[in-house]
């Protein structure tokens, strides 16, 4: 995800975010529920874990967050490695 472009990010359901690009038309999901992430065959954009720290206003009364951390772990990827010129080989 280096190359610029647009980005949609949605939530494919209330425990998995989901980022789409333009470059190179990828699909990114992070999952919020350890269960949910899947463990089967490997992949080349493996699966990924997501946690988040978020800040608070500061106030009383439910105010809304003003930003935070996203931390992501991504486990399960095919081996291989990614040339300079963005091809893939094993």
């Amino acid at each position: 995800m280096r190359m610029p472009g647009r980005v949609r990010i949605s939530w494919q359901d209330p425990f998995t975010l989901k980022l789409e690009t333009d470059a190179g038309t990828q699909t990114r999901l992070f999952h919020f529920d350890r269960a949910k992430v899947p463990t089967g065959e490997r992949t080349w954009q493996g699966s990924s874990y997501a946690e988040s720290e978020l800040i608070g206003a500061g106030g009383r009364g439910g105010a809304a967050p003003r930003g935070g951390s996203l931390k992501v772990v991504t486990s399960h990827l095919r081996a291989g490695y990614v040339r300079k010129n963005g091809s893939s080989s094993i």
